[in-house]
């Protein structure tokens, strides 16, 4: 039965320390933490759900929790922000391929752990105005470390991701906000998938009427019509390949009014203004 081959332990130690180190502007943390994350509870449903006559997708009540030990570095001067952190899960959570056992010609999407999976991870940030810009840049990089069988022999899923992302601000005259944001994926192993790469870019105007009660925001999402995710796997006895083509860019306009505008105390006028400037 499902109950006998769950092991069940209600005990567990989940230990963290921080090391933080401050001199001359520059700032430095190292920190190690254990954590858990248990599967959602859509992933043990024991139904199967019909979506062609050729794929199912199933729950798996015996997923155990995933337990990660993080690593990290975080270091920081001025606008510069740069984050270095290694993983390492056990019982990693993931979506897999199966086929059934009565050998039924279709094929079984479902959720299992893996023994382990390690994850190095870094992060540069720079973010900084210029009189009436600003901008923020914020390049990554993931390097995965997982394997498993395709068809009786080892596969890899240790292809690394490279992503940039940039988000730029223009206050102009009349109190307009121009904005530009950009976010490019060099694809990569993410799970059991490799991706292609993708990429889209979005453009806003805003513009604060009534004292800033009344917000127009006009933009556009993907001008380049190129976020397209292509996706692959390769897993037991399936091999998987997947376009999910959200290119069809399109037009937006968002009217927000603020019935109780909250002012600042003592200065009598809106705090909406500095709190997007923060954010």
């Amino acid at each position: 039965s499902v109950e006998d081959n769950v092991k069940k332990k209600y005990h567990n130690i989940f230990p963290s320390f921080k090391i933080s180190y401050s001199d001359k502007g520059v700032n430095n943390s190292l920190s190690f933490s254990v954590r858990t994350q248990r599967p959602q509870l859509s992933y043990l449903n024991s139904k199967t759900y019909y979506q062609n006559r050729f794929m199912h997708q199933q729950g798996n009540p015996k997923l155990k929790p995933q337990t990660s030990y993080i690593l990290q570095w975080i270091s920081g001067y001025k606008f510069l922000n740069f984050t270095a952190s290694y993983t390492r899960t056990d019982d990693f959570i993931s979506s897999i391929f199966t086929n059934p056992e009565d050998g039924q010609n279709i094929i079984i999407s479902t959720w299992d752990n893996f023994d382990k999976a390690c994850f190095l991870r870094t992060t540069l940030n720079l973010r900084h105005t210029f009189n009436r810009w600003t901008s923020s840049l914020t390049l990554g990089f993931i390097k995965p470390y997982m394997k498993n069988e395709y068809k009786g022999t080892t596969t890899t899923y240790n292809k690394p991701n490279y992503y940039l992302s940039s988000n730029n601000y223009f206050k102009l005259p009349s109190d307009y906000t121009f904005s530009v944001n950009y976010y490019y994926n060099h694809g990569g192993s993410q799970r059991i998938f490799e991706f292609k790469p993708f990429q889209s870019l979005d453009i806003k105007i805003q513009k604060p009427f009534f004292n800033e009660r009344l917000s127009v925001d006009i933009g556009a999402k993907d001008i380049f019509r190129k976020l397209k995710y292509e996706e692959n796997a390769q897993f037991n006895n399936v091999r998987f390949y997947q376009i999910e083509n959200y290119s069809p860019w399109n037009f937006f306009i968002d009217v927000i009014y603020r019935f109780n505008q909250q002012k600042v105390q003592y200065r009598g006028k809106s705090a909406a203004r500095d709190e997007i400037n923060r954010l």
